[in-house]
């Protein structure tokens, strides 16, 4: 595990990483500090060669500070020798090349040593990088103590790569120093400074370390899937706490990884460095977080630093004492755009608390899969008549004799599909008359376009707009109270994210252009009005979208390079590939081969605008089964 976490790079990237140090005792917490990041070094010590090897002979151990006698309170059995300054100069200076210590008492469990490298030197000497200045001072002798501060003392001396040759391949049980002969002759006729002693160094396993020594070993591990890997190295590391110190820099992806309380306050904490000030995304979904963690998460919301735009806690464990503590925090936040609240033990209560002081859009009901409406004798007559709607109300969002709500909504799309959603929600409450349809469209996008702009619109004037689009079939008074009985039936239900807010979020993971996003668009607007919808949940819609847009390079849809995008898009999807995914992309291939000769329906003349990059006069590709879909997207090409 720790050459597997060497050779990927990590140990260049910590170079100024905060420190945590766990520990209650104020006196050891800086002693602490320096034997625990110095035992990293000694476990990649006995690997011998294979340190060098794994960074082309470049590795060049750190200058630790020295080590004089123990003081009383380190002398103890389980106690290690305190860090002190090398000795000074006789003009009182200090030698060249030798280290300062900072002397500050450290912080206690959460806090930081200011001032110490990562690894426990003070010197400017890091893994894989140049030496700077010089490290010439003598060592200091080795303080006597017990077994474990005699086994420290080699990686708290400084041991130069230059006579680490010289030490023999079997040392003795305890260690011991060693001249090299050569550089002894050289020393005495010659005007060179005299050699330098060796001490070679015992053996050390895991095993034989303190669990608060492991613990701080591992914390320095810079993201929580690499300490995942250092628990599973040994019996005495699967007891240590992976979830404690916060990551150095936070992935965008967290879901499912078991965080609970104690990691999502890693999170926090780790969303304040500036290493994470450019994360956009944060999905802490189905971590088992309560409202205890959700206080911690609070804290971080209220910043003004803070820039998140979307987050999710999604299929959490959160109440509404949660809930109010999220609702005072989002008064004050202006950034975060959405907020995943789904799948939470939250009453109504908790619900409206939020709702009331978020300036984002908050989703209380996940994408469900639409269910034909009950009591229909002609199923299909019903899919035919929706169709038909869902084209008009296409139609009626983008004429030029719509009211001005509709026209100047800051995210058309998004309002458009906010409707349909109500739409499908609101028939499938109860059994209406067919000649009704209408009526039900033009309400839905009355409530719809009252969300997008905040509740500011006002209602009666909007729905007299809307009403004189119906060529006098309804009045602005029965469009007011029809969209009335939408949001008493549906409720909370309006609170739900369509296949365009995910496709917004799968693109945005995956790469995008102009031209593939306007592609992704005209395929799930074609999903929307065809019954597949009603096999496929909203995720796999759009996720599907998202892969289709990036097969159509030779016809002049430019895509953008992203790394390993097939399993991102697989990561943040959470919908399964062979049951799910793939059947839905060949289904989508299948309809818009069908779909794109008809001239009938409005979205093939909306998607041949120039503006919109006119997709819709894309020659489809031919349609492929489910089965190359899974080759496809569980390959490791890079596309």
């Amino acid at each position: 595990a720790f050459l597997r976490w060497h050779s990927s790079g990590a140990m260049a990237k910590m170079s100024s990483m905060p420190i945590v140090v766990p520990g209650s005792d104020e006196r050891m917490d800086e002693a602490k500090a320096v034997a625990g990041r110095t035992l990293l070094l000694m476990a990649f010590r006995q690997f011998g060669e294979q340190l060098f090897k794994a960074t082309d002979g470049q590795a060049v151990l750190p200058t630790c500070p020295s080590v004089g006698a123990a003081s009383s309170s380190s002398s103890k059995p389980g106690r290690f020798p305190q860090p002190v300054s090398p000795p000074s100069s006789p003009s009182g200076q200090r030698s060249p090349g030798s280290a300062e210590v900072d002397t500050t008492p450290g912080t206690r469990r959460g806090g930081a040593l200011e001032g110490l490298h990562p690894l426990g030197c003070a010197s400017e000497t890091v893994f894989g990088g140049k030496r700077r200045g010089a490290a010439d001072a003598s060592p200091a002798a080795p303080a006597p103590g017990g077994k474990l501060q005699h086994q420290l003392m080699p990686l708290l001396l400084p041991i130069p790569k230059a006579v680490s040759a010289f030490q023999p391949q079997t040392p003795g049980a305890g260690g011991r120093w060693r001249v090299p002969m050569s550089s002894l002759g050289a020393a005495v006729g010659g005007a060179q400074a005299p050699p330098r002693p060796i001490f070679v160094a015992p053996k050390l396993n895991l095993s034989d370390l303190l669990p608060e020594l492991l613990q701080r070993i591992m914390d320095l591990v810079p993201t929580f899937g690499g300490r995942a890997t250092f628990c599973a190295a040994c019996m005495q590391t699967r007891a240590l706490e992976w979830r404690l110190a916060p990551p150095r820099r936070l992935e965008e992806e967290l879901s499912c990884r078991r965080l609970g309380d104690i990691g999502v306050r890693a999170v926090a904490l780790a969303s304040e460095s500036p290493h994470n000030t450019a994360l956009g995304e944060l999905c802490l979904g189905a971590n088992g977080i309560t409202d205890v963690g959700v206080r911690a998460l609070a804290v971080v919301l209220a910043s003004p630093t803070f820039g998140l735009r979307r987050l999710s806690l999604r299929d959490n464990r959160l109440t509404d004492a949660g809930a109010r503590c999220l609702a005072e925090a989002l008064a004050s936040n202006v950034v975060l755009e959405e907020l995943d609240l789904w799948g939470n033990a939250l009453t109504d209560d908790g619900k409206r608390a939020i709702l009331e002081t978020a300036k984002c859009e908050v989703f209380f009901e996940p994408g469900l899969l639409l269910q034909p409406r009950p009591g229909l004798v002609d199923p299909a007559y019903h899919c035919k008549l929706r169709e038909i709607l869902f084209d008009w109300i296409s139609q009626m969002h983008t004429s030029i004799h719509a009211p001005r709500a509709l026209d100047g909504a800051l995210d058309p799309q998004g309002m458009l599909f906010r409707t349909f959603s109500h739409i499908d929600a609101y028939l499938a409450e109860d059994a209406l008359k067919h000649t009704e349809y209408q009526l039900i469209g033009v309400a839905c996008t009355v409530v719809a376009a009252e969300l997008e702009a905040g509740g500011a619109l006002e209602d009666e004037e909007l729905a007299g707009g809307l009403a004189s689009l119906t060529d006098g079939a309804y009045t602005q008074e029965q469009v007011r109270r029809e969209a009335d009985a939408v949001r008493k039936a549906l409720g909370f239900k309006l609170h739900q994210p369509t296949a365009y807010t995910f496709l917004r979020r799968y693109l945005r993971r995956t790469g995008w252009t102009e031209e593939s996003f306007s592609l992704a668009n005209y395929l799930i607007e074609l999903a929307a009005m065809d019954k597949l919808v009603f096999v496929y949940r909203p995720q796999a819609v759009a996720a599907a979208a998202a892969v289709l847009s990036r097969q159509y390079v030779p016809q002049g849809i430019a895509v953008r390079f992203m790394l390993r995008w097939k399993t991102k898009l697989l990561q943040c999807a959470h919908v399964d590939l062979e049951r799910e995914l793939a059947p839905c992309v060949a289904a989508m291939t299948r309809l818009h081969a069908t779909q794109h000769s008809r001239t009938n329906i409005f979205v093939n003349k909306k998607y041949e605008w120039a503006r919109l990059h006119r997709v819709a006069k894309i020659t489809p590709n031919l349609p492929l089964d489910a089965a190359f879909f899974v080759g496809y997207l569980t390959s490791d090409l890079v596309a």
